[in-house]
């Protein structure tokens, strides 16, 4: 689509969100915001630094617990 740009950060949550089968509604009710405001930072509409960390680290510990379920398995 014309005009549409997701920067590489955001591209690379919503792969892992896929990989850990997480909603964009559920990460936000985890992190306490909206939606639409989790998926304007995602998608590049709205550059939030402290919550693009916030994302990041969320992000990272479930990929953590995953990766641990999948050895454990």
């Amino acid at each position: 689509m014309i005009g549409k740009y997701t920067p590489l950060w955001g591209k690379q949550i919503l792969k892992d969100m896929i990989d850990l089968d997480l909603t964009m509604h559920e990460l936000a009710t985890d992190l306490g915001v909206s939606r639409p405001y989790l998926s304007n930072i995602i998608h590049g509409k709205i550059i939030r630094p402290e919550m693009q960390d916030e994302i990041c680290t969320y992000i990272s510990k479930l990929n953590k617990m995953h990766h641990k379920q999948c050895k454990i398995v």
